[in-house]
């Protein structure tokens, strides 16, 4: 297991970010502050981590003490725009981050990463835009993978992890997507290493797990997989989304954020 936060901390990594600028004359400001109070506006971000490019918005209220982090899926039309049902409701009261990995959505691509550089980058991501120190991670299909793995590089952080029709390394990325090769995983313009992603999957999490699973074409084998990541930790839980497909979170938007707000809660 690699905990790469804290280190990052003390290393103070040297990185930029670039804000898009917003230009508001001083009274504007302080009325803009009392109209925000309990929902601060997205700011989108430019982010360099080494060679990673990321673009990135976080919004809602930092006192909330948690932070959401919000893990896309992977493939062609695969990017934070995912979130774009559920983002701006949970932000106005959470903390929320959303953003595209490399190569996806408006981050360039970038060299081919691992889960170990993944966590690393992702780690230092967190401290750039001040996420809090309590986290909530939220994965969606192939971002049940990369939410799993920060889960296990900084477990100490995570209060809770939703998988939202997640991928399962029971059944596998390959037999998900109807392919023999690994070359042939549908991973989009993303430079990322799918078959060590899966390879260095941990059986066992520390913190509670949430899952949901599409209720619309359904197979038995998906169901079985679903099931199987109820075994991740002692504190499980399983919700069928009867109207939703794979995209729940823009099929069941109001399901995902009841679940998130839950979770939250406890």
């Amino acid at each position: 297991m690699y905990d790469f936060f804290n280190q990052l901390r003390e290393e103070k990594p040297n990185m930029q970010a670039n804000k898009f600028r917003w230009v508001k004359a001083p009274f504007l400001i302080a009325m803009l502050w009392q109209l925000s109070a309990c929902s601060a506006p997205a700011k989108p971000q430019r982010i360099q981590v080494e060679d990673w490019s990321i673009h990135i918005e976080c919004a809602g209220p930092r006192e909330s003490g948690t932070t959401i982090w919000l893990e896309h899926g992977i493939g062609k039309n695969a990017n934070s725009t995912t979130w774009d049902k559920v983002f701006p409701k949970l932000a106005r009261t959470h903390h929320v981050c959303r953003y595209d990995r490399p190569g996806a959505g408006k981050s360039p691509s970038a060299s081919s990463y691992g889960p170990e550089t993944f966590a690393k980058h992702i780690a230092a991501l967190m401290i750039a835009v001040n996420a809090n120190d309590q986290l909530i991670l939220v994965g969606h299909s192939f971002g049940g993978y990369t939410a799993r793995h920060i889960a296990q590089s900084q477990p100490k952080r995570i209060k809770h992890i939703i998988l939202l029709d997640a991928l399962s390394e029971t059944l596998g990325f390959r037999a998900a997507t109807n392919v023999k090769e690994w070359k042939d995983v549908p991973t989009g313009n993303e430079p990322i290493d799918a078959e060590k992603f899966e390879a260095a999957l941990s059986p066992n999490l520390a913190m509670p797990v949430t899952i949901l699973t599409r209720g619309q074409n359904l197979s038995e084998n998906w169901l079985k997989s679903q099931q199987n990541l109820l075994k991740l930790s002692k504190i499980s839980s399983q919700i069928i989304v009867e109207k939703s497909g794979h995209m729940i979170p823009l099929d069941a938007p109001q399901i995902v954020i009841r679940t998130i707000e839950a979770a939250a809660q406890h």
